[in-house]
């Protein structure tokens, strides 16, 4: 008897990082929702080595996606106080930033 092959290994498309990852930064979290979307369908298909560059790939625009997203929202909360701030008293404000920055 010949041996049976082992059925392919599943293949983690990142799906739900890259879904995460719009909410954070969409222009980045787009491509890597794609790419996720291209590995199902092509491990889907069969197509391993294909899925697995493109799980790759959603993971790595996931990743950025992430990282500058995290960054964006904390950079943006930051600036909400001196955005307060500046529209109940821009004249104290204004000097505030000049003697700070």
């Amino acid at each position: 008897m010949y041996p049976t092959p082992a059925p392919p290994r599943a293949v983690d498309s990142h799906l739900a990082w890259a879904i995460v990852s719009i909410v954070l930064f969409w222009p980045l979290g787009v491509p890597a929702a794609v790419n996720a979307v291209r590995a199902d369908r092509l491990a889907a298909s069969g197509d391993q080595a294909r899925a697995v560059r493109s799980a790759g790939a959603a993971r790595s625009w996931a990743r950025r996606a992430t990282v500058v997203g995290i960054v964006w929202w904390v950079l943006s909360i930051a600036c909400v106080p001196l955005a307060v701030s500046a529209a109940i008293d821009p004249t104290a404000t204004a000097a505030w930033v000049r003697e700070h920055l």
